[in-house]
């Protein structure tokens, strides 16, 4: 920590506010508040407010506005609609005069000095997404600690009290630097707000770090268990639009938004694809590439506000997607698919009886045994995949078959030849859940990894 003279608290406090305040290390301010008496500190701030005002003094304003925010962790008792439109003006000034770089010192490593020109490239293309994905190195770093502990931060803060217009402004009229990041990071918690007026803006930036911080922050309450998915904020609307307009460069922020694990992200995404078939479309590509985890996030979000009368159509698609996509590459028939849920749902929907179900299984199996002459056994898994997830619905349908209408409907099932094919203990299983569906509490899958997971039945 810098030196400073041994006096009371509040000439420390001058000794450091007289110097530039762009570097005002607001941790060594709390230092010196510590010592000081909360009340004490907080009618000192309170006066230098109130001179301020008098003043028209804008280093009076921030020493008191920085005083108050650390003793009372908030800037609520201020009232900010008696600062004069002049004294705005003057802090509206500084604020926009205010430059920050982060920088690597000229003896750094090779892999450092790659990272800044990467970095420096993707923002002079002014690509948002590069940014996002090259950023994150320098804002670990140690100059850049030392920049977001400054005042800049709190004059963001005051102005957007003050004026949320001048901030959504300069947000969406600015190309992204490193003053509009630590601008985006002290404003952060008021993403709800700030996402809706910023998605127009010509620089994209500020939009996608908001939804990235967003997600993060639903993720990690999820993570702590302060919330469930079913008791989320309603954000469907944000997600919705995000995904509608983003859905070609998902691929591009999977890593630094973390969408292949986001709970949030995918349960949302579940829930307004579920709403709008468009969407789906447009989010399939990406979606059937997910791990399961999030497959079986997307499915739950689904299931829990979808349409119902959407669901077979958009169940199938899904099925047929992930056929062409995934399933064909694995050997396993029995593949374990994070739609399950979706699929036991929706794949029957539409068979309001018995004999529809029966006829519907029946054609299934009846490209399975067309395939015997094919080369190879790999045709087998998709057709056998399909098969299973059918089979599965009927958990949902609980149809009962007899014997004698297995042998007579669906014979490719008893045929020994398919044992080695389907696998003996998941043909077993898929005459059960044919004989008597509720009698099923578990079944044996395969994940894309090669293990083994128990799906069990509530």
């Amino acid at each position: 920590m810098t030196d400073y003279p041994e006096y009371g608290w509040k000439q420390q406090l001058d000794a450091l506010f007289n110097s530039d305040m762009v570097k005002w290390p607001i941790s060594e301010i709390h230092q010196f508040l510590r010592g000081a008496c909360k009340d004490d500190a907080f009618n000192y701030a309170q006066n230098l407010y109130s001179d301020s005002l008098k003043g028209k003094n804008k280093e009076n304003l921030f020493k008191s506005v920085v005083i108050i925010d650390l003793v009372k962790g908030s800037l609520a008792d201020l009232d900010f609609s008696q600062v004069c439109c002049s004294l705005i003006e003057k802090i509206k000034e500084y604020f926009l005069a205010i430059q920050l770089n982060v920088g690597v010192p000229d003896d750094a490593c090779y892999s450092d000095k790659k990272q800044l020109q990467w970095l420096e490239e993707a923002v002079a293309n002014k690509d948002a997404f590069e940014i996002i994905s090259k950023i994150e190195p320098f804002l670990d770093s140690y100059n850049f600690a030392i920049i977001s502990d400054s005042i800049v931060g709190l004059y963001a803060r005051v102005l957007w009290i003050i004026d949320k217009d001048f901030v959504i402004d300069y947000l969406k009229e600015n190309e992204w630097s490193f003053k509009m990041e630590l601008v985006l990071y002290s404003l952060r918690t008021e993403f709800d707000e700030i996402v809706p007026l910023v998605i127009d803006g010509k620089n994209r930036y500020p939009y996608l770090y908001m939804m990235k911080f967003l997600i993060a922050d639903l993720d990690n309450g999820l993570k702590r268990r302060d919330i469930t998915l079913d008791r989320l904020p309603d954000y469907s609307g944000i997600f919705g639009t995000f995904i509608d307009g983003y859905a070609h460069a998902l691929g591009r922020i999977l890593v630094p938004f973390r969408l292949a694990i986001s709970a949030s992200f995918n349960y949302f995404a579940g829930w307004m694809c579920s709403e709008h078939q468009e969407l789906l479309k447009k989010y399939l590509p990406f979606l059937i590439e997910t791990q399961e985890n999030a497959q079986e996030t997307f499915a739950y979000g689904y299931v829990m506000h979808g349409d119902i009368n959407k669901v077979f159509e958009d169940s199938w698609m899904i099925l047929n997607s992930l056929v062409s996509n995934c399933v064909k590459s694995y050997s396993s028939p029995n593949l374990y698919s994070g739609f399950i849920n979706l699929f036991i749902v929706g794949l029957a929907y539409n068979c309001s009886t018995k004999v529809e179900y029966q006829n519907r299984l029946s054609n299934l199996l009846s490209d399975i045994d067309e395939l015997q002459y094919s080369w190879g056994e790999r045709n087998y898994s998709a057709k056998i995949f399909i098969a299973l997830y059918f089979i599965l619905a009927n958990k949902k349908k609980s149809y009962s078959f007899e014997e004698f209408e297995i042998k007579t409907q669906f014979p490719i099932l008893l045929d020994k030849r398919y044992e080695r094919i389907f696998g003996e203990k998941i043909l077993a299983t898929m005459l059960d859940l044919l004989k008597d569906p509720n009698s099923v509490q578990q079944i044996a899958l395969v994940e894309s990894s090669g293990k083994e997971k128990i799906v069990r039945f509530v």
